[in-house]
C-alpha cells in the first residue's frame, strides 16, 4: 500500500476508534480523510496488458509496417564508429556478467546521448545564431493521466526510463524510450511503453496540439521494438533484428532513432519556422487530469494543468 494511502487509512481508523469511545473528531481530521477518500484509485501502467491499453485509450492497430517503418536502403545511416567504440569499451569492462536492466541502460545511455548530440550539432551548424538546444534527453519522467479502466475512473501512472523532448513544456515530447528490460522481460515492456505513449498522446490531443504523433521503443540492449501512435489514434509496432547480429541490423536501428530525433527537432519552436497555435480549455473547475514530473527528484520542476 502506498505511504500516502496508508496515512489516511490509519487516520480513518483512529477517528473511528475515537468515535466508538465517545471522543469528538477534529473537523480538520474528518476533512482530510474525506478528501483522501474522494481521490481516484491509482493504477500502475506496468500492470496493463497491451489489449487493456488499447481499450482504455481507444487505439486501433495500424498494419502498414513497410510504409511506416521500412526505410529505403539509400536512407540507411551507419552507426558512428565513436558509438561502436564506446559500446565495445563498456562491454569489455563488464566481463561475462549476465545482462540486466542496469547494464541495458548503460548501453542505451551511449546510443541515445550520441543520437541527440548528432542532431544538436547538425542544427547548430545550420543555425549558428541559435543557442537553445533543439532537442534534449531526460531520464525517469513521471507521468499521470486520468483514464477509464474496466468502467472505473482511475489515475494511470508510471515512470518512463528515457524521454526525448523538443521543448521546455511537459507536452513537447516526440519519443518515449520507455523501458530498458533484461532479456527475459523484453516482451512485457510493450504494453507499458504503449501506455506511456498513449498518456502523452491523449494529453497532447486534449490540449489541441496539431501534431500528436508519439514514438516509443522497448529494448533489452539487443532486440529493439519500435512503436508509434499517429494523429488518428492508430498504433503500430516494428520488431527489428538484434543490434549485434550484423552491421545492417544495427544501422537500421540507428537510422530509426536518428529519424525520430530529427522529427522532434523539426517540430521544435527553436528550429521550426511554423508557429503552432496552442489552445488550453481551462473552463472546467475539475481536478487536474494529468501531471508530468521531470527527473526522479521531488525537487525537479513539475508541469500541471487544471482543466
Amino acid at each position: 500500500m502506498p505511504l500516502n494511502k496508508l496515512r489516511w487509512v490509519q487516520k480513518a481508523k483512529s477517528l473511528l476508534r475515537g468515535l466508538k469511545e465517545g471522543k469528538q473528531a477534529a473537523p480538520e481530521d474528518v476533512d482530510y480523510v474525506l478528501r483522501e477518500m474522494d481521490k481516484l484509485p491509482v493504477l500502475a501502467a506496468s500492470s496493463l496488458r497491451l489489449s487493456e491499453v488499447r481499450d482504455a485509450f481507444g487505439l486501433k492497430r495500424d498494419d502498414r509496417l513497410e510504409e511506416i517503418w521500412g526505410p529505403e536502403e539509400k536512407d540507411i545511416i551507419p552507426v558512428p564508429e565513436t558509438v561502436l567504440s564506446r559500446i565495445y569499451d563498456m562491454e569489455q569492462a563488464l566481463g561475462h556478467d549476465p545482462t540486466n536492466e542496469a547494464t541495458v541502460r548503460w548501453k542505451l545511455d551511449i546510443i541515445l546521448q550520441a543520437c541527440v548530440r548528432v542532431e544538436q550539432k547538425n542544427v547548430a551548424m545550420r543555425h549558428p545564431e541559435r543557442t537553445e538546444k533543439p532537442v534534449t534527453l531526460t531520464a525517469e519522467t513521471h507521468l499521470e493521466c486520468e483514464i477509464v479502466h474496466k468502467g472505473q475512473a482511475v489515475i494511470l501512472n508510471g515512470r518512463s526510463d528515457y524521454t526525448m523532448w523538443y521543448g521546455d513544456h511537459g507536452l513537447d515530447t516526440n519519443l518515449v524510450i520507455c523501458e530498458a528490460k533484461d532479456r527475459c522481460n523484453h516482451g512485457t515492456g510493450l504494453g507499458q511503453c504503449l501506455a506511456y505513449m498513449a498518456m502523452v498522446h491523449k494529453i497532447r490531443k486534449k490540449e489541441n496540439h496539431i501534431n500528436s504523433i508519439i514514438y516509443g521503443c522497448v529494448t533489452d540492449g539487443e532486440m529493439f521494438s519500435f512503436l508509434r501512435i499517429d494523429n488518428d489514434d492508430k498504433y503500430s509496432f516494428w520488431h527489428c533484428q538484434e543490434w549485434g547480429v550484423n552491421p545492417s541490423a544495427r544501422n537500421k536501428i540507428w537510422t530509426h532513432l536518428v529519424r525520430i530525433t530529427k522529427c522532434a527537432s523539426a517540430l521544435s519552436p527553436r528550429t521550426s519556422v511554423k508557429k503552432v497555435n496552442r489552445v488550453v480549455d481551462a473552463s472546467s473547475g475539475e481536478q487536474k487530469y494529468w501531471k508530468i514530473q521531470f527527473g526522479s527528484s521531488s525537487g525537479m520542476s513539475e508541469e500541471e494543468m487544471e482543466l
